[in-house]
Protein backbone atom coordinates (compact mmCIF):
# COMPACT_ATOMS: atom_id res chain seq x y z
CA UNK A 1 0.00 0.00 0.00
CA UNK A 2 1.45 3.18 -0.50
CA UNK A 3 2.58 5.53 1.73
CA UNK A 4 1.09 8.42 0.92
CA UNK A 5 -2.39 6.79 1.37
CA UNK A 6 -0.96 5.39 5.24
CA UNK A 7 0.09 9.40 5.65
CA UNK A 8 -3.66 10.85 4.05
CA UNK A 9 -5.71 8.30 6.67
CA UNK A 10 -3.61 9.63 9.45
CA UNK A 11 -3.83 12.92 8.68
CA UNK A 12 -7.76 12.17 7.97
CA UNK A 13 -7.83 11.15 11.95
CA UNK A 14 -6.63 13.73 13.11
CA UNK A 15 -9.11 16.21 11.72
CA UNK A 16 -11.64 17.65 14.02
CA UNK A 17 -14.89 16.43 13.34
CA UNK A 18 -16.84 18.95 11.46
CA UNK A 19 -20.06 20.55 13.14
CA UNK A 20 -23.32 18.77 12.83
CA UNK A 21 -21.70 15.58 11.07
CA UNK A 22 -23.01 12.43 11.04
CA UNK A 23 -21.87 9.20 13.05
CA UNK A 24 -18.49 9.37 14.17
CA UNK A 25 -17.67 12.62 12.44
CA UNK A 26 -18.30 11.40 9.19
CA UNK A 27 -19.89 13.40 6.21
CA UNK A 28 -20.39 13.42 3.25
CA UNK A 29 -17.06 15.25 2.16
CA UNK A 30 -15.25 13.27 4.77
CA UNK A 31 -16.87 9.95 4.39
CA UNK A 32 -13.91 7.40 5.36
CA UNK A 33 -11.94 6.78 8.84
CA UNK A 34 -9.51 4.25 9.43
CA UNK A 35 -8.62 4.04 12.81
CA UNK A 36 -5.07 2.10 12.49
CA UNK A 37 -4.93 1.76 16.31
CA UNK A 38 -8.32 -0.45 16.84
CA UNK A 39 -7.84 -1.88 13.28
CA UNK A 40 -10.90 -0.30 11.97
CA UNK A 41 -13.02 1.30 9.22
CA UNK A 42 -15.92 3.62 9.39
CA UNK A 43 -17.56 4.80 6.56
CA UNK A 44 -20.94 6.91 6.13
CA UNK A 45 -23.98 5.47 4.25
CA UNK A 46 -27.63 6.98 3.70
CA UNK A 47 -30.51 4.41 4.52
CA UNK A 48 -32.58 3.18 1.44
CA UNK A 49 -36.21 3.31 2.71
CA UNK A 50 -37.37 1.63 0.19
CA UNK A 51 -35.91 -1.79 1.96
CA UNK A 52 -35.66 -0.41 5.67
CA UNK A 53 -37.90 -3.08 6.51
CA UNK A 54 -37.30 -5.69 3.65
CA UNK A 55 -35.08 -8.64 3.08
CA UNK A 56 -31.92 -7.68 1.41
CA UNK A 57 -29.00 -9.29 -0.04
CA UNK A 58 -27.11 -6.13 -0.31
CA UNK A 59 -26.13 -4.74 3.11
CA UNK A 60 -23.77 -1.62 1.72
CA UNK A 61 -23.45 -0.36 -1.98
CA UNK A 62 -21.72 2.57 -3.23
CA UNK A 63 -24.53 5.40 -3.73
CA UNK A 64 -23.60 5.30 -7.52
CA UNK A 65 -23.07 1.76 -8.43
CA UNK A 66 -25.27 -0.27 -10.61
CA UNK A 67 -26.74 -2.39 -7.79
CA UNK A 68 -27.26 1.27 -5.24
CA UNK A 69 -31.15 0.36 -5.31
CA UNK A 70 -31.00 -3.09 -3.76
CA UNK A 71 -29.14 -2.34 -0.85
CA UNK A 72 -29.68 -1.26 2.01
CA UNK A 73 -27.17 1.37 2.77
CA UNK A 74 -25.81 3.75 0.06
CA UNK A 75 -22.48 4.33 1.00
CA UNK A 76 -20.65 7.49 0.03
CA UNK A 77 -17.65 5.50 -0.69
CA UNK A 78 -16.84 3.24 -3.71
CA UNK A 79 -15.27 -0.19 -3.53
CA UNK A 80 -11.80 0.61 -4.52
CA UNK A 81 -11.53 2.42 -1.11
CA UNK A 82 -12.75 0.18 1.04
CA UNK A 83 -10.35 -2.21 -0.44
CA UNK A 84 -7.61 0.29 0.32
CA UNK A 85 -8.70 0.82 3.56
CA UNK A 86 -8.62 -2.78 4.63
CA UNK A 87 -5.41 -3.88 2.81
CA UNK A 88 -4.15 -0.54 4.91
CA UNK A 89 -4.34 -2.31 7.76
CA UNK A 90 -3.18 -5.37 7.13
CA UNK A 91 -6.51 -7.88 6.41
CA UNK A 92 -5.92 -10.65 4.14
CA UNK A 93 -8.43 -11.16 0.81
CA UNK A 94 -9.78 -14.25 0.22
CA UNK A 95 -9.88 -13.50 -3.60
CA UNK A 96 -11.47 -16.82 -4.41
CA UNK A 97 -14.88 -15.99 -5.89
CA UNK A 98 -15.85 -15.84 -9.31
CA UNK A 99 -19.15 -15.42 -11.39
CA UNK A 100 -18.63 -19.32 -12.42
CA UNK A 101 -18.19 -20.61 -9.02
CA UNK A 102 -20.71 -18.25 -7.09
CA UNK A 103 -22.71 -21.06 -6.92
CA UNK A 104 -21.08 -23.17 -5.13
CA UNK A 105 -17.47 -21.54 -3.52
CA UNK A 106 -17.95 -20.13 -0.06
CA UNK A 107 -16.07 -16.84 0.34
CA UNK A 108 -12.64 -16.80 2.16
CA UNK A 109 -10.55 -14.18 3.80
CA UNK A 110 -9.91 -12.42 6.70
CA UNK A 111 -12.49 -12.90 9.21
CA UNK A 112 -14.22 -9.54 10.11
CA UNK A 113 -16.72 -7.72 12.67
CA UNK A 114 -18.95 -6.00 11.23
CA UNK A 115 -21.22 -2.69 13.23
CA UNK A 116 -24.09 -0.40 12.10
CA UNK A 117 -23.70 3.05 14.22
CA UNK A 118 -27.75 4.68 13.31
CA UNK A 119 -27.30 8.60 13.16
CA UNK A 120 -28.18 9.40 16.73
CA UNK A 121 -27.68 6.09 19.08
CA UNK A 122 -25.35 5.81 21.73
CA UNK A 123 -23.04 2.46 20.59
CA UNK A 124 -22.50 0.51 17.33
CA UNK A 125 -24.90 -2.64 16.88
CA UNK A 126 -23.30 -5.58 15.79
CA UNK A 127 -24.48 -7.16 12.41
CA UNK A 128 -25.30 -9.55 14.19
CA UNK A 129 -28.13 -8.37 16.11
CA UNK A 130 -28.93 -5.58 13.44
CA UNK A 131 -29.77 -8.35 10.72
CA UNK A 132 -31.72 -11.02 11.85
CA UNK A 133 -33.38 -14.14 9.55
CA UNK A 134 -35.94 -16.11 10.58
CA UNK A 135 -33.65 -19.25 9.73
CA UNK A 136 -30.94 -18.63 11.76
CA UNK A 137 -28.70 -19.08 8.99
CA UNK A 138 -26.32 -16.31 10.95
CA UNK A 139 -23.41 -14.38 9.46
CA UNK A 140 -19.75 -14.79 9.46
CA UNK A 141 -18.38 -12.27 7.35
CA UNK A 142 -14.96 -12.46 4.97
CA UNK A 143 -12.44 -9.74 3.27
CA UNK A 144 -13.10 -11.84 0.08
CA UNK A 145 -11.33 -8.77 -1.64
CA UNK A 146 -12.59 -9.13 -5.49
CA UNK A 147 -10.42 -5.91 -6.40
CA UNK A 148 -10.41 -6.42 -10.56
CA UNK A 149 -14.46 -7.29 -10.30
CA UNK A 150 -15.15 -4.53 -7.99
CA UNK A 151 -13.67 -1.57 -9.90
CA UNK A 152 -14.28 -3.07 -13.41
CA UNK A 153 -16.35 -0.49 -15.27
CA UNK A 154 -19.48 -1.80 -15.24
CA UNK A 155 -18.99 -2.46 -11.13
CA UNK A 156 -22.01 -3.20 -9.40
CA UNK A 157 -20.59 -1.05 -6.09
CA UNK A 158 -20.35 -3.67 -3.78
CA UNK A 159 -18.99 -2.94 -0.35
CA UNK A 160 -20.76 -5.71 1.49
CA UNK A 161 -22.83 -8.30 0.75
CA UNK A 162 -24.87 -10.85 2.61
CA UNK A 163 -23.89 -13.94 0.17
CA UNK A 164 -20.72 -15.32 -0.85
CA UNK A 165 -20.20 -12.52 -3.42
CA UNK A 166 -17.79 -12.56 -6.63
CA UNK A 167 -17.96 -8.48 -6.86
CA UNK A 168 -18.14 -7.38 -2.65
CA UNK A 169 -15.43 -6.32 -1.15
CA UNK A 170 -17.09 -8.11 2.17
CA UNK A 171 -19.65 -10.90 1.86
CA UNK A 172 -20.85 -13.82 4.29
CA UNK A 173 -18.94 -17.07 4.35
CA UNK A 174 -22.48 -18.66 4.90
CA UNK A 175 -24.68 -18.27 2.31
CA UNK A 176 -24.92 -18.18 -1.77
CA UNK A 177 -27.01 -15.51 -3.55
CA UNK A 178 -29.72 -18.53 -4.65
CA UNK A 179 -30.54 -18.88 -0.95
CA UNK A 180 -31.04 -15.46 -0.22
CA UNK A 181 -33.73 -12.31 -0.91
CA UNK A 182 -37.27 -12.57 -0.54
CA UNK A 183 -37.48 -16.05 -2.69
CA UNK A 184 -35.12 -17.61 -0.87
CA UNK A 185 -35.04 -19.52 2.71
CA UNK A 186 -32.28 -17.12 4.28
CA UNK A 187 -34.32 -13.58 4.38
CA UNK A 188 -31.72 -11.02 6.61
CA UNK A 189 -34.01 -8.39 7.90
CA UNK A 190 -33.19 -5.12 9.58
CA UNK A 191 -34.54 -4.99 13.13
CA UNK A 192 -33.51 -0.82 14.05
CA UNK A 193 -33.24 -0.34 17.68
CA UNK A 194 -35.44 2.91 16.69
CA UNK A 195 -37.03 4.84 14.38
CA UNK A 196 -35.06 4.38 10.98
CA UNK A 197 -32.51 6.82 10.84
CA UNK A 198 -31.24 8.89 7.66
CA UNK A 199 -27.66 8.31 8.25
CA UNK A 200 -25.25 5.72 9.51
CA UNK A 201 -21.74 4.53 9.56
CA UNK A 202 -20.89 1.50 8.70
CA UNK A 203 -17.75 -0.02 11.01
CA UNK A 204 -15.74 -2.99 9.88
CA UNK A 205 -12.76 -4.59 11.98
CA UNK A 206 -11.07 -7.84 12.74
CA UNK A 207 -12.58 -10.49 14.32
Amino acid sequence: MPRALTLLCLLLLALPAPAGSAPLGLTPEMPLSVDMASGSVAFLATVNPALADEAVQHLAVFKDGAYADKALLQAEITPRRLHEALTLLGFRPGDNMTMANWDSERVQGQTLNVAILPDGADRPVPLGEFLRDKGGRGLDMRFGGNFKAAVAPDASGCLICLFSCPMGIVSNHLTFFKETGWWGAVAYRAQWPGPVPKRVAVIVSRR
